[in-house]
């Protein structure tokens, strides 16, 4: 049986030498591909970005990590103009130490998500290759697969990054200790940054702990050292919040309960009931049907390996198992949180990019129906990605960012209050801007709403936004794109998409 290198018995390492340089270059290629694809047109503005990156902005302005465009937000704790610890706050400050050194502007908080993303895929050709230990020919598949994949905008990736190099670290060959110490600090500030990341990779990370070549006692002190470096890394990330505010707390608890079922049921938080866990999978299967696809299809990808050759083994298969544990344990857990499943994702795809690697006993014609229909998979996963890059390549030059953004600055003066998602990168700086989603500060805050057009449904048609909100607002400037995307002809969405705004304005005898 052929044997498997894991944990830093690397394959042929003299070969390994010789023709490493050639894969990271041409991963590099790739990255900067990649860096002119996102940041020469931009991306559009995501639901949670506000949420998660406010008050990083706010406290490299400010000096005070609070979140006030998200005032009303919840009613748990002090408010979040006070303070922000809805989420673990790591992806929230490196954002504000982000700010201070680049500034804050729709292309440096493009740039910020580009960053984490660029680290997800390198992290992940160095995990591919001393984790699961495949030569660098896989390991650099394995991290250019995860190029047109992915969340932006979110603490995820981050939180993935800190995952797979605590996982690195129990795996490496450096001394006991260091390695303990190493891998536990990395969870802590995985644990940090995103608590989804932390209990759904988390198990996969100390697996990696145990399943090291050590007696039942070196393993347990190994754990021992890393939950002490853990435990005082936590601390050390959340007391500068907690200590001058210690009910803060109430916030991480009543988001976290509104997030899932499981800790809605013990910290009694109400639940809408439009989030059932059946109704909540259909939503998903509508916005987020590309996860569920993508990992749908590597489990069945996984799941054909020893179907077609049974004498296939392989380390990779206890791990997919784990994921399907996690995944469940997800399913139930958090219904409709489709996000989440790139936190699965992205370990299984560097699994089954393990196994194509060692399978060789398959007849010729096996192989190249898996690895087809494992192409098909990641092809269609990535879909999205290349229809959005498309998008905003064709974007008309008077509704790009570079155009818009001026536009719509002159139409609005220096101080007012406005209710945006899309253009809080363009007017937080000079304006008290309030989240159209996550905020609730009172129709007395708001001078003026500002909308898009992007996922509206028909060209020229701004999007929608909350009912006690709509009562006297006047539109007074209209930017908006008419003209649908289209390739060869073929219509790739109902909505048009640009940077240009749609502004309404206060009318002067609006009532409260």
């Amino acid at each position: 049986m052929r044997a498997y290198a894991v944990g830093g018995n690397l394959p042929d390492p003299e070969k390994s030498k010789r023709t490493a340089r050639w894969y990271v270059l041409a991963l590099t290629v790739l990255s900067l591909v990649y860096c002119i694809a996102a940041l020469v047109p931009g991306r559009f503005a995501v639901t949670d970005e506000v949420f998660f990156k406010a008050a990083g902005r706010n406290w490299a302005m400010t000096g005070r990590f609070a979140a006030p465009e998200i005032t009303g937000r919840l009613s748990q704790g002090p408010p979040l103009s006070e303070i922000y610890f809805a989420q673990p706050p790591i992806y929230t400050f490196l954002f504000g130490a982000y700010v201070k050194v680049a500034g804050f502007s729709p292309r440096s908080c493009i740039a910020y998500d580009t960053i984490i993303h660029l680290l997800l895929i390198w992290s992940a050709m160095l995990f591919a290759r001393i984790v699961y230990g495949l030569d660098w020919s896989w390991a650099a598949l394995g991290g250019a697969l995860l190029v047109p994949l992915g969340t932006v905008g979110r603490p995820d990736e981050l939180g993935i990054v800190f995952a797979m190099w605590s996982a690195i670290a129990f795996r490496s060959r450096l001394p006991d200790r260091i390695r303990g110490a190493m891998g536990g600090a990395l969870l802590g500030l995985c644990v940090c940054t995103s608590l989804g990341a932390f209990l759904f990779l988390g198990p996969l990370v100390l697996w990696e702990l145990f399943s090291a070549q050590k007696k039942p006692a070196g393993r347990i002190t190994d754990l021992g050292l890393a939950a002490v470096v853990f435990a005082a890394v936590t601390a050390a990330c959340v007391s500068p919040i907690l200590i001058p505010h210690p009910a803060a707390y109430r916030q991480l608890i009543e988001h976290a309960g509104e997030q899932s079922a499981v800790l809605s049921a013990v910290t009694g938080a109400e639940r809408n009931s439009s989030l059932g866990f059946v109704e909540s999978w259909i939503t998903m299967m509508k916005y987020g049907f590309v996860y569920g696809f993508l990992i749908m299809g590597l489990f069945l990808f996984a799941l054909l390996c020893p179907f077609l050759d049974s004498s296939v083994t392989h380390p990779a298969y206890s791990r997919i198992g784990i994921l399907f544990v996690s995944l469940v344990l997800l399913a139930i857990a958090m219904p409709g949180k489709y996000p989440y499943l790139w936190f699965q994702g992205c370990w299984l795809l560097i699994a089954c990019v393990a196994l194509v690697s060692h399978i060789t006993n398959f007849p010729s014609w096996r192989q190249r129906a898996l690895l087809v229909f494992g192409a098909g998979v990641w092809l269609l996963a990535s879909t999205p990605s290349l229809r959005w890059a498309y998008i905003m390549w064709r974007i008309p030059p008077d509704q790009s960012l570079a155009v818009s953004t001026p536009r719509l600055q002159a139409e609005l003066p220096a101080g007012v209050g406005v209710m945006t998602t899309d253009y809080w990168w363009a007017l937080a700086n000079r304006d008290k801007v309030y989240d159209l989603v996550f905020s609730d500060p009172g129709i007395d805050a708001l001078d003026y709403i500002v909308l898009s057009g992007n996922g509206s449904g028909r060209p020229g048609l701004p999007t929608d936004f909350k009912a006690k909100y709509k009562a006297g607002f006047v539109p007074i400037f209209d930017d908006l794109n008419r003209t649908s995307p289209q390739i060869a002809g073929y219509p790739l969405s109902r909505s048009s998409y640009g940077f240009g705004a749609y502004v309404l304005k206060k009318a002067p005898d609006a009532l409260p």
